[in-house]
């Protein structure tokens, strides 16, 4: 874990429960603010080469890209694979032989488009008996700023069964204005997660 890391207060049990009643939990200053500018450089670098190369990213609306990488091109992810924090939430929400299937980067460029209210994939059938079978984890590497496009959700809709939804994964219009109402804006900082 690298120098300044924090995991001081991080109760277990009170992040397990704002993930099933908001679908996110935060975590401010997880990470110092110099491993993540760590990070967004070895992003950078690990970006550049995947638009060099033809099917190096996948399009997802101008101006907005989508690529993963293998662990080894991000100098800390071992740190974040191992923070006792996250192994610890992980653990508890999805049981101990849990994987990490992905590390990946949605990236939206200076003039991309609003992206609609939408989920990452289809709802799994465990999500009918309210049971997650997957986390995802945002670590940001800048300070976001309302021009640099806050992370926008509507808490509590990942339960939603997405029965409807255009292929399982963005809601119809009904559902959009209750998403709508719902929504709220945040704006991490650096290190956060």
């Amino acid at each position: 874990m690298p120098p300044g890391t924090s995991h001081a207060g991080r109760d277990v049990p009170a992040l397990r429960a704002a993930v099933e009643r908001d679908g996110i939990a935060g975590l401010p200053g997880l990470f110092p603010r110099g491993w993540a500018e760590r990070l967004r450089l070895d992003f950078e670098t690990a970006f550049a080469d995947a638009r060099s190369r033809e099917r190096g990213t996948i399009g997802r609306g101008p101006h907005r890209f989508y690529f993963a990488v293998h662990p080894e091109a991000v100098t800390g992810f071992a740190d974040l694979a191992g923070h006792p924090v996250l192994v610890a939430l992980f653990a508890d929400m999805l049981g101990a032989d849990y994987k990490i299937i992905e590390l990946g980067f949605d990236v939206p460029l200076p003039g991309a488009v609003h992206q609609p209210w939408h989920r990452d994939f289809p709802a799994p059938p465990e999500s009918t008996l309210r049971r997650l079978t997957s986390l995802a984890v945002n670590v940001t590497t800048v300070d976001v700023t309302p021009e640099t496009g806050p992370l926008e959700l509507a808490p509590g809709t990942h339960w939603d069964d997405g029965h409807g939804f255009e292929h399982g994964m963005f809601p119809g219009p009904d559902a959009v204005a209750r998403y709508q109402a719902l929504g709220e804006r945040r704006r991490p900082r650096q290190g956060d997660v």
